[in-house]
Order: C-alpha cells, then sequence, then structure tokens
C-alpha cells in the first residue's frame, strides 16, 4: 500500500490535556517533537468530532479512557520548529478526565510519560502553546473564563 501523503493544506489537530482525579496532567514525550514535554493528541479525521479525536487518540496513544471536559484554547502554528517536519497545524486543546492513572503507552509515537500537578508542568514544560492553554484552564478554575463551545 503507498505511504498515505498529507495535502499541502492546514491540518485540524487536538491536544488532549489529561487530568487524573488528583488533578495531576499527563506529560508524554514523543520523537516528533524532541527531548520536551508534552501532550497526547493526533489528526481530526474527516466526520470525527474534536472530543472524540481527543478520546481515539488518547487510547491509541497512552491507553487511557477519557472524558473531554472542554476546549480551552485554539491556536495555529505554521512550520514550528521542533517538529519533525515542515507542516501547518490548527490545534484544538481541551481538557479531559482519566478514567483511571494506569497508562500504557503506545511504544510508537510516545516514549515516555509523567504525571505533573498544574504547577509542575508549566516549570517543566517549554512549548508556548502547551504552557498557555494550561494557563488558561486554571483562568477557568478560578471562574475567571470560560470553555469555549465548540458547536456541531
Amino acid at each position: 500500500m503507498p505511504k498515505k501523503t498529507r495535502p499541502k493544506a492546514p491540518e485540524p489537530v487536538v491536544g488532549a490535556y489529561i487530568l487524573d482525579q488528583r488533578d495531576r496532567l499527563l506529560l508524554i514525550k514523543s520523537y516528533k517533537w524532541g527531548d520536551q514535554w508534552l501532550i497526547p493528541g493526533g489528526h481530526i479525521e474527516y466526520g470525527e468530532s474534536a472530543f472524540d479525536t481527543a478520546v481515539r487518540e488518547v487510547k491509541e496513544e497512552v491507553g487511557l479512557s477519557v472524558r473531554p471536559l472542554g476546549v480551552v484554547t485554539v491556536f495555529e502554528d505554521i512550520f514550528p520548529k521542533d517538529f519533525f517536519e515542515k507542516r501547518h497545524f490548527l490545534y484544538i486543546e481541551l481538557f479531559c478526565r482519566a478514567k483511571s492513572t494506569k497508562v500504557k503507552i503506545d511504544g510508537d509515537e510516545v516514549s515516555e510519560y509523567a504525571w505533573f500537578s498544574l504547577g509542575e508542568a508549566l516549570k517543566v514544560v517549554s512549548n508556548p502553546t502547551i504552557t498557555s492553554t494550561i494557563s488558561a484552564y486554571l483562568e477557568i478554575k478560578k471562574g475567571r473564563r470560560s470553555f469555549i463551545e465548540l458547536r456541531p
């Protein structure tokens, strides 16, 4: 089967911020982004909602079942310098609640994982999209802003 090629167009992707019952955030490392802490996620498939994408990608990458809580931020990243290929991404960043903490990494994209408090995560993450999204979620928790509505 020939390798699937992506069109040269913006690619909608979901970032899944996974919280456990103690509000710790799951961070991962992936060869695609170098040696930095990130969150799981992936491409939205044709006909699939952002929430369904988060559930699917989390299950595939870290073996967890999650319940999406809401969209926190939306970002555009044109040719990110840390990514292994030249791409144009539209990120829909959403928070999810994990049903357990029994992570099983896929061994393909994900090479490492750890749970961090949100404060610790802000210290170890270098990606500005992720730190901005964590900060925005903390504002939601304080009642200073709301989740972003996604309409079907």
